[in-house]
């Protein structure tokens, strides 16, 4: 009797161990199904979003959850999200936030502001967040706020895809990510990225030139980003220009960088470069819908002039968009330029060992730099440079214009006085150039140094501009006139240095040279300073009949310059008492007198001195003074530019002159 009731217990115990393991997978995927529920309850509650599921599956023995079919849409079907499948390798919730060993995404595809990225597998390490997270994506406007906010909360160990796709149809730039591996992220910033290969094609950007049959092709190598911020980029595409910039790469650096593009009419440009880095980035928002730069390429190709309203968007959206970026250095190495044109195609070469950049923000740059450049015309030319730089570049003033002409408060009719052209003109503090070696057609040009100072803020008037050449070799090409002018005076080329100090003043029309310096060896010494009124500074941006217009305005004011001889006005002595077959010293009296009766007959009894001072010179070249005044106050620039070949009678009827000679 025992016997049987343990027997009758056994069974018991094995019915019921069998059916508690046929009940748990089941009571396991019950489990995981209203676990998963809640969630895209949740999600569905927190971002309005339309969500839905396929199936949901358990795996007890890797204690694997996998959802399959997942569909999110965002409110309004701003963006789209749908999942093959989601697996979610030893899952544990705790309140909102999930953790998980690994979860594996399959066949993801995101279609949002017009763009679609296809991923085809996307493999998560250690995943610590909201479960919302799995699913979260860039949103637009609004939503990409939210979107932000819950990145924020997302750590994790590390995340592989072999290739990322984004396709935008509308402009019909395609973009391709290949073997991208994600380092630690924390709190939605990525320590460290990299990327085996990127590749973006485009098509051109005009339909005006249908024999090219090349778009936009850029390659890379390996891109690697250093402290990438995912939450400022999330923030970037709500498109309400709200806020500050904030950080959003340390660093991103690219290899064997290579693109590709035609120009108009038959042209083509090839770029490549051996690394290019970017440092310290900083974004905003957007005060338009990113679209809204698909739409600018899309008008770029349309044949049809642009519609004012076209104009000032344009306006607004470049504007935006350079005031939305910021960073701190930008540098390329090893790059090669390539220039192809015309129907013979002759290339044109450029070589830079190094370009570097920075810091930027609202259009305003602090320093470019050049080292190592090289260039080569395909006919003979040949240009190098050893380094260059330019500091102080500022286009606040011109962006802050195209704002107020983008907002309708400026015309684009309107014509801007002398004073806003010298506010609203970018400008620079300075530029300099050393080891510049320059040769073509025959000609050659050397220089030690080079500078280009402008000594005013931006924001000030009057400009003053001061250049300095040092070390200048000149030779020019064979056969002009430039060379048989040196021939004429026994020299090949021209040696020496020259300096100069120009003063714009629009609120007075005056344009002084405060210096001029000019020192060539074997040649002369040349120092020279005056004022020109009435000057227009759109005279230098105006053509045709403006540009008439504005230069017949300009008024002649007094003018004084020096010149020491070196050495030219015996050689020309020389030469021309050689050329009429008389000995050296007659000539020069006879030239001497000439010149004394020429001056006193031409400007009267006051030159009389002036006469006496000129023929000194000529009969012992030291240092001749000259100061030319304009006959009256409505003497014109241009009258005494007519007046030029018409020689010493022709100018003697728009200037006085005052002559000095000095031992």
């Amino acid at each position: 009797m025992k016997s049987r009731i343990f027997l009758i217990a056994a069974a018991v115990i094995v019915m019921l161990g069998a059916a508690a393991a046929l009940a748990t997978p089941f009571l396991a995927q019950k489990i995981a199904e209203r676990e998963v529920d809640k969630a895209l309850k949740q999600i569905r509650k927190q971002s309005t979003s339309v969500v839905n599921r396929g199936p949901v599956s358990v795996n007890l023995r890797t204690w694997t959850v996998t959802v399959a079919d997942v569909s999110i849409q965002a409110p309004g079907a701003l963006s789209t999200v749908t999942i093959g499948s989601i697996a979610v390798v030893n899952p544990d919730k705790d309140r909102d936030d999930l953790t998980a060993n690994r979860v594996l995404f399959e066949s993801v595809r995101i279609a949002s502001g017009g763009e679609t990225i296809v991923i085809p597998t996307i493999d998560v390490a250690q995943y610590s967040g909201p479960a919302r997270g799995l699913v979260t994506t860039p949103g637009v406007g609004r939503m990409a706020r939210s979107q932000s906010e819950v990145i924020a909360q997302i750590s994790l160990a590390g995340v592989k895809a072999p290739s990322i796709e984004i396709r935008d149809e509308g402009s019909g730039i395609r973009r391709a990510i290949h073997n991208v591996t994600v380092g630690r992220i924390e709190k939605g910033v990525v320590d460290r990225a990299t990327a085996e290969s990127v590749t973006l094609t485009a098509p051109q950007l005009s339909d005006s030139n249908p024999e090219t049959d090349d778009g936009i092709d850029l390659t890379t190598g390996e891109v690697v980003y250093q402290g990438l911020n995912l939450p400022t980029l999330w923030r970037f595409y709500a498109s309400d220009g709200a806020g500050e910039r904030e950080p959003l790469a340390e660093s991103v650096t690219a290899s064997r960088v290579a693109a590709r593009f035609a120009v108009k009419p038959t042209g083509r440009i090839q770029v490549t470069a051996d690394r290019l880095e970017v440092a310290g980035v900083r974004i905003r928002p957007l005060s338009y819908p990113t679209a809204e730069l698909d739409e600018l390429a899309r008008l770029t190709r349309r044949t049809e002039p642009p519609t004012p309203a076209d104009i000032r968007r344009r306006l607004l959206v470049l504007a935006d968009g350079v005031r939305a970026l910021a960073f701190e250095r930008v540098a390329v190495s090893g790059a090669t330029v390539e220039a192809s044109a015309g129907p013979e195609r002759r290339t044109l070469r450029a070589q830079v060992a190094s370009v570097e950049a920075g810091p930027y923000q609202d259009a305003r740059l602090d320093r470019l730099s050049i080292g190592g450049l090289t260039l080569a015309d395909g006919n003979g030319g040949r240009a190098a440079l050893a380094h260059a730089a330019a500091t102080k570049f500022d286009a606040n003033g011109l962006v802050t214009y195209a704002e107020k002409v983008g907002r309708d408060e400026t015309l684009l009719s309107f014509e801007p006085t002398a004073e806003d052209v010298v506010r609203i003109a970018p400008r620079l503090a300075g530029v300099e150039i050393g080891q510049a070696d320059v040769s073509a057609a025959g000609a050659k040009i050397k220089l030690d140094q080079g500078r280009l100072d402008f000594d005013a803020p931006a924001d000030v008037v009057p400009q003053r501009i001061a250049a300095r050449l040092d070390g200048l070799n000149m030779t020019p090409p064979p056969g002009g006139w430039a060379a048989n002018a040196l021939q004429t005076v026994a020299l090949a080329g021209l040696r020496g240095s020259a300096k100069m100090a120009v003063t714009l003043d629009p609120s007075t029309k005056t344009l002084s040279v405060d210096a001029f310096d000019y020192d060539f060896e074997d040649l002369g010494h040349v120092t020279a300073k005056g004022e020109l009124a009435e000057v227009d500074p759109l005279l230098a941006m105006s053509t045709g009949a403006s540009f008439i217009e504005k230069l017949s305005a300009v008024l002649l004011q007094p003018f004084s310059f020096t010149l020491r001889n070196e050495g030219v006005i015996d050689t020309l002595m020389r030469r021309a008492a050689a050329k009429a077959g008389q000995p050296v010293e007659l000539y020069r009296e006879s030239t001497a007198r000439d010149a004394q009766d020429m001056v006193a007959r031409l400007f009267g009894p006051p030159a009389t001195d002036s006469a006496q001072s000129l023929a000194d010179f000529v009969r012992d070249p030291r240092t001749l003074a000259v100061t030319i005044l304009p006959k009256s106050q409505e003497t014109r620039f241009i009258d005494v530019l007519q007046s030029l070949p018409l020689g010493p009678a022709g100018i003697a009827q728009t200037v006085d002159v005052t002559i000095l000679y000095k031992r």
